[in-house]
């Protein structure tokens, strides 16, 4: 715009005459009605316009004209100059006007486009207008809450941010635990709140056996055997093959007959969405019904991919236990074709199991409602010591000629929680659908993660595999679940001699990672503000994040917090 009249005036000043050019003016009748049309007619003063050479090629000659200065042709908006075009001789003073007029219209035009988005709806109609008149395309705004306009960008860059409305989201309730637990400055801290194992030093844990097994990748990379290349979509075969066999035993039936699709995938949570994509995708209008309480994530894992998330009896307060009647009962009245999920083995966070009579009815149940499993596995061999124990539900379910999901991860009990190591397999009818579903399950995964992270999986992949490290490793995890059942019989029996008020068997009766304390959140308040004991709100404690040192401690608190609430 500044370039345009700047350029104008220079053309003024500098062409021959400077401003004394004159044009030819004529009222026009239908200002107000249409757009002034403005063509420049340079005509000698005193001369007759119709012996110019230009003559041949102007329009009309007015009848009545008068000799008008540039200045006021500029500004007189009744008036229409009517010639098509300049004589040869005088081409400066039509440049010049030009230039003006197109630099008058760009200003004028931007300046209703850079208004807010709401002046901007009101000028809308001006906003058309001027971008006519000036050439420049016309973009209609969107909302301020919907896809920016240029107006809206233009407004935002200058007064905002993008994000100015994005509300700050609570912060992770186990996360923010341990966020907790390392501000605590108190000798006497403890973090009860971590879903990882501790020793009884209280410190993680790297198990031997996957120690050696790093050793031997690192040789086999040196030797160039592996490498860092990217893995196929659906992972290492030899990896989540060898892993479903651990869980469904070496004479499973689905397996055998090829109606097993497994992919390796992000660990347990990783598997969930992989799950919860194919729920949303070929269930349509299927929802996922989760025990109530459950672990928090699963509850925000499917809503991400459409499907509806509701809650079944499963914990009762009243015994700290299992609420099978209610479970039951709510079983029954879901609709055909709805996901049930169930947690393979240590519930988590209640650590209340069903019994194998119970698991077999519940089994009967899902069958003849026509409901659909889907097992999340993610403490085989951690909850009991024992893994075949622990697969007892999962083999159960996959005998039963019904479609399922099966999620595995081996964060806890191979201690791969940063290598983000699991895998998801979908029994399905027959061989053709299972191969049909991979096919599809391979375009969910390239557009979540493209492909899946190596070490972890290549860790495993030779724990598995091989006969003597596998079994080495399953006496480390039966390390780490005695210590776990330890630490349960060391808890009770402090809390029954300090004489700490109500019933504690619980403690002792549930299973895995996690004891169902009953504690209220006022009761837990005392423990984290008065004793620097730090746990979830709900009453939940990780029986790895204990040692035998902290036991009356935390006892004694129980006690306190429980007198004092």
């Amino acid at each position: 715009a500044v370039a345009a009249l700047s350029g104008g005036l220079a053309i003024l000043a500098l062409a021959p005459g400077g401003a004394t050019a004159t044009y030819s003016l004529t009222t026009s009748p239908s200002v107000g009605r249409a757009p002034v049309g403005l063509a420049a007619q340079p005509r000698l003063s005193g001369g007759d316009l119709s012996r110019h050479p230009a003559a041949g090629r102007l329009g009309p000659v007015p009848v009545s004209s008068r000799t008008v200065p540039l200045g006021a042709a500029a500004q007189t908006t009744s008036a229409s100059l009517h010639a098509l075009s300049p004589a040869p001789s005088q081409p400066w003073p039509l440049l010049a006007l030009g230039a003006l007029f197109a630099g008058a219209a760009f200003v004028v035009s931007h300046a209703f486009r850079a208004q807010t988005l709401g002046a901007g709806d009101r000028l809308e109609p001006m906003s058309i207008a001027m971008a006519g008149v000036s050439g420049l395309p016309y973009h209609a705004p969107l909302g301020r809450h919907g896809l920016s306009s240029p107006t809206a960008l233009q407004a935002t860059a200058t007064e905002g941010s993008l994000f100015a409305d994005v509300a700050m989201a609570p912060p992770d309730a186990i996360l923010g635990v341990t966020q907790a637990f390392r501000a605590s400055t108190s000798p006497d801290k403890l973090n009860l709140g971590v879903g990882a194992y501790r020793s009884e030093e209280g410190t993680p844990w790297v198990l031997p056996t996957v120690k050696a097994a790093e050793a031997k990748l690192l040789e086999m990379q040196e030797a160039g055997k592996i490498n860092k290349e990217y893995l196929p979509i659906d992972g290492i075969p030899e990896f989540y093959n060898a892993a479903l066999k651990l869980m469904l035993g070496d004479n499973c039936t689905p397996v055998k007959e090829g109606r097993a699709c497994s992919v390796q995938c992000l660990s347990g949570t990783g598997g969930l969405r992989l799950a919860a994509a194919c729920i949303g995708a070929f269930q349509k209008g299927a929802t996922i019904y989760v025990p109530n309480p459950t672990w928090g994530n699963h509850n925000n894992i499917f809503p991400k991919e459409g499907v509806p998330v509701q809650k079944y009896t499963y914990y009762k307060p009243e015994t700290c236990g299992l609420d099978f009647e209610g479970m039951c009962a709510d079983l029954n009245k879901m609709p055909s074709g709805s996901v049930v999920l169930l947690h393979a083995c240590a519930h988590n966070p209640t650590g209340v199991d069903p019994t194998e009579e119970q698991w077999k009815e519940i089994a009967k149940i899902v069958k003849e409602r026509g409901l659909v499993p889907l097992i999340d596995s993610a403490y085989q061999g951690f909850a009991s010591g024992d893994f075949d124990k622990d697969a007892w539900a999962c083999r159960y379910f996959a005998e039963l000629g019904i479609e399922l999901y099966l999620v595995q991860s081996f964060a806890k009990n191979m201690g791969l929680y940063g290598e983000r190591t699991g895998l998801m397999t979908v029994i399905c009818k027959d061989e053709d659908n299972a191969n049909r579903l991979r096919s599809q399950i391979k375009p969910f995964i390239r557009t979540m993660y493209s492909s899946p992270p190596a070490h972890g999986a290549r860790i495993a992949e030779l724990i598995l595999n091989d006969p003597e490290q596998l079994s080495a490793w399953k006496k480390e995890v039966k390390v780490m679940a005695d210590r776990i059942i330890k630490m349960r019989k060391l808890l009770f029996q402090a809390l029954k001699d300090n004489g700490c008020p109500g019933n504690w068997d619980h403690v002792v009766n549930q299973i895995g990672m996690f004891t169902f304390t009953g504690l209220n959140p006022e009761q837990v308040e005392i423990l984290t503000k008065k004793y620097q004991i730090f746990l979830t709100k709900d009453g939940r404690i990780s029986m790895a994040g204990l040692s035998e040192s902290k036991c009356k401690y935390l006892a004694d608190a129980m006690k306190n917090a429980i007198e004092s609430a």
